[in-house]
């Protein structure tokens, strides 16, 4: 493959496998920008490549990208911690994000454990923090150690508060993340785990929806689900474009990001011989780093062209102009 007048985006491009009577091809552009008070401002240092490896973060692992199906949804995906504003402790918080006509909250507790309360157990106060990771250890999951050897919680084996045995749960943590709309309130209690990182890993969240620990009215069907990285929940039906504005409150203690989605400064189009294709890049994934309020965006653009033979294939990125 072949650039051609690369922009200041990170950029690559698949190649999909030969079909029947074509090939296909797909471009992966990225921008890395910081939120400021005044608006976006693009960066080069520490910017988010296109990742073709699994890429490791303190927030969590992202697929790699050399999947060459497109992302049926848009990824809202938040890495990070809750933060109190102004940095001050406390025991339970909100976060919340928005973007257009799209609202989500997570509850957000300090550490709790089962306590006894007469006959029942019950969740103890939960103690004040700073800050809590927003990741899929601090949600409902986890692992025990059985006679016949570890048993995982299927749908999120990193989180906290799973156990098979009720009775023997008293000093055992509760998960700090919870879905406002279905807080625990008994030890048997089986919530759906609820995080805004990248929740790849978590397979059993992909189940079709009369499986799904979410339930039907929240499940993303496999099928519209399968190459996102975001949890269900934020894997947004909709498409969204320049301007649109994007607000996330309770991931630094300065107080809310918001910022309007920016232009691609990007044009896409492959080539064969004389034949040039062009490739719309969509946004499909939003990424907001709250503890470096910067925020990351995706777009992703795809052809298909009839194969002939030992003829160049190129693809072509172009810079459209600036941003004010």
């Amino acid at each position: 493959m072949h650039f051609e007048n690369r922009t200041d985006y990170q950029a690559d491009a698949l190649w999909g496998e030969h079909q029947k009577d074509g090939c296909g091809a797909a471009v992966i552009v990225k921008g890395t920008f910081e939120i400021a008070a005044d608006g976006l401002k693009q960066v080069q240092e520490d910017a988010w490549p296109v990742h073709f490896r699994p890429l490791e973060t303190p927030y969590g692992d992202f697929p790699p990208e050399h999947n060459p199906f497109p992302k049926s949804r848009t990824d809202l995906i938040v890495c990070g911690f809750a933060r109190p504003p102004r940095g001050t402790a406390v025991s339970q918080m909100d976060v919340r994000l928005s973007i257009r006509d799209f609202a989500y909250v997570l509850r957000v507790f300090g550490d709790r454990v089962w306590k006894r309360d007469g006959r029942k157990l019950v969740p103890s106060e939960p103690e004040s923090f700073e800050r809590i990771p927003l990741t899929l250890a601090s949600a409902f999951g986890g692992s025990v150690e059985t006679e016949w050897g570890t048993m995982s919680y299927g749908f999120n084996p990193y989180g906290k508060g799973f156990g098979l045995e009720p009775d023997e749960a008293e000093g055992t943590a509760l998960p700090n993340l919870e879905d406002p709309r279905h807080l625990i309130r008994t030890v048997t209690d089986r919530p759906a785990p609820v995080a805004p990182c990248a929740c790849a890993d978590a397979a059993g969240l992909r189940l079709p929806p009369a499986q799904n620990p979410l339930g039907p009215e929240r499940a993303v069907p496999i099928g519209e689900s399968l190459h996102n990285w975001a949890h269900p929940d934020l894997m947004l039906p909709a498409w969204f474009d320049a301007g649109e504005l994007v607000r996330v409150e309770g991931v630094h203690p300065d107080g809310p990001l918001q910022f309007a989605i920016p232009t691609c400064r990007a044009a896409a189009s492959a080539a064969q011989g004389p034949d040039r294709y062009p490739m719309r890049l969509k946004l499909d994934t939003i990424i907001v780093l709250g503890e470096e309020r910067r925020a990351v965006f995706r777009w992703r653009g795809a052809t298909t062209f009839p194969i002939r033979p030992r003829e160049q294939r190129l693809v072509r990125l172009d810079a459209i102009g600036q941003e004010e």
